[in-house]
């Protein structure tokens, strides 16, 4: 029997285990004291502290922070920040106690009651995804006497590195003494992620929005848009890529200047969580011939999910939002809260990437009466946008965010919005590579009578192919036929000169 050595490749893969959803909800207390009238504005952001792995079970610890507008009995525009904590248990049989999970959560939808009480109620939506491991046997090395053709295969492995917290601040006059901080709603976006000798740097930005009175009756918006960047230390390698998502951690606003013209500051912490993927090539035998004896040769292909490619893509997206007949007409538009960028589905194509999802806000407006009136609003939008790392093969995954945003009455019951929106995505695919599983030698090969023997190639056939029709070294088909192209692209022949023993 041949001396064959078997050994053994490692693949790891970022794997959707299940998707489960928990229900989350709350009593609204007042922050004054009186009662609540109306609720102009929520906006709820829920965040995953952590994860246990069972054995056939995950735990999912989170908080949901809530920010809620609202107006008074006296008709006074409120405030209310409120956090609430939630736990999640997701059973599922693929899920070990050394399992290493990660859960994307998001509100699949939200329900506010007024009725004898104000409460509200949320639908949380968790995907626990799972670094899996796939060990592949794989032939590695064959015997003098035997010719194999090798293949380098890309294999993969994730790396756990801890988040890392990068602070902003930013400051821009307020336009006159303020009032009141009415609303601070925060986003960070991360747009740029290398990785080199041993570092990962980042680099985005944060986008924040506060909504405020000033002492003289005017309701104002202030946009921050302040950059940011950090490094962290990451395995070395040649190939080694990363994809990241940035959140806000906290923020604030902090008041200086003058008394007569204030100062709005902004301070926020932004957490960034990587993972880091390392590519690492391993040559393996993926098909073999010998001359002197026949084989059974088994052969199987296995598909090996790996990780091929990360990105952001920016849009402006914007339209008319025409005010329902119920409501009051716009005579001032004051503002904006909660612009939320939910995408509903990520298609890929050759070099482009579809997106589609809505554009969520509530958007805040003196009515005639002089009250203050809130309307939300709803822009769905498709875009295409280029890249020429994508297939359509690939299965994307990702998030939405919304960076500046433009509010404006342009008629009395109807009002303009224009947002930059950014799409944060990952591209991961299936590569299929034949593993010789075993190979046993079986009759010996009767001695070619011919000393010549032609061979009609088809196109698209390799020199491994052909030598293999012909049971001779590759070397052999290359000297006697220098004029062959491989893979062959014309039909063509190949002529095979041997020398025969005489008896």
């Amino acid at each position: 029997m041949a001396d064959l050595k078997f050994g053994e490749i490692k693949n790891q893969y970022k794997k959707l285990i299940t998707v489960s959803q928990v229900m989350v909800g709350f009593d609204v207390e007042s922050r004054d004291g009186k009662k609540i009238k109306k609720v102009l504005s929520i906006a709820a952001d829920p965040k995953v502290v952590s994860v246990d792995a069972l054995n056939g079970e995950a735990v999912v610890s989170g908080r949901v922070n809530y920010k809620i507008l609202y107006l008074n009995e006296d008709g006074e525009p409120v405030s209310l920040d409120y956090f609430s904590d939630y736990k999640d248990k997701i059973s599922d049989g693929a899920i070990l106690p050394a399992s290493s999970l990660t859960v994307k959560t998001s509100v699949a939808d939200i329900t506010v009651n007024d009725g004898g009480g104000l409460s509200i109620s949320l639908v949380l939506e968790n995907a626990v995804y799972m670094i899996a491991s796939d060990v592949i046997p794989v032939l590695k090395s064959v015997p003098e006497n035997y010719f194999d053709e090798r293949r380098r295969v890309v294999v993969q492995s994730y790396a756990a590195v801890p988040p890392v917290s990068a602070a902003v601040s930013g400051e821009s006059p307020a336009g006159g003494e303020v009032g009141e901080i009415l609303m601070l709603d925060v986003s960070a976006v991360l747009s740029d992620t290398t990785v080199g000798n041993g570092v990962a740097a980042y680099g985005g930005a944060v986008y924040a929005d506060v909504l405020y009175t000033t002492r003289d009756g005017l309701y104002l918006n202030k946009q921050f848009t302040i950059p940011f960047s950090e490094e962290q230390a990451v395995p070395q390698g040649l190939a080694v890529s990363a994809f990241a998502e940035a959140s806000v951690k906290s923020s604030k606003v902090v008041l200086s200047g003058t008394a007569e013209d204030n100062i709005i500051g902004l301070e926020a912490v932004v957490e960034i969580a990587a993972a880091v993927v390392a590519d690492t090539e391993e040559e393996v035998v993926s098909d073999v011939f010998s001359v002197t004896h026949e084989l059974n040769t088994a052969v199987e292909k296995v598909v090996k999910p790996r990780f091929y490619h990360s990105a952001v893509y920016s849009e402006t997206v914007g339209g008319s939002v025409s005010l329902a007949e119920n409501m009051p007409a716009a005579d001032e538009v004051l503002g904006y809260f909660g612009a939320r960028n939910n995408i509903a589905s990520l298609t890929a194509g050759s070099e482009r990437v579809n997106v589609e999802g809505v554009l969520n806000l509530t958007v805040l407006y003196r009515g005639g009466d002089g009250g203050i009136n809130s309307a939300d609003v709803e822009i769905p939008y498709s875009v295409d946008v280029k890249d020429t790392d994508i297939s359509e093969n690939f299965r994307l995954e990702g998030r939405g965010a919304a960076g500046t945003v433009s509010v404006r009455r342009k008629k009395d019951r109807e009002i303009d919005v224009s947002a930059e929106l950014f799409f944060c995505i990952q591209a991961y695919g299936d590569e299929t590579i034949s593993v010789v599983l075993d190979v046993e030698e079986t009759a010996e090969k009767k001695e070619a009578a011919s000393a010549v023997s032609i061979y009609n190639a088809g196109g698209g056939e390799t020199l491994w192919d052909i030598a293999k029709s012909l049971s001779c070294t590759p070397e052999t088909i290359l000297n006697q036929n220098e004029e062959l192209v491989f893979p062959v692209k014309n039909p063509g022949r190949v002529v095979l000169y041997r020398e025969l023993e005489e008896i």
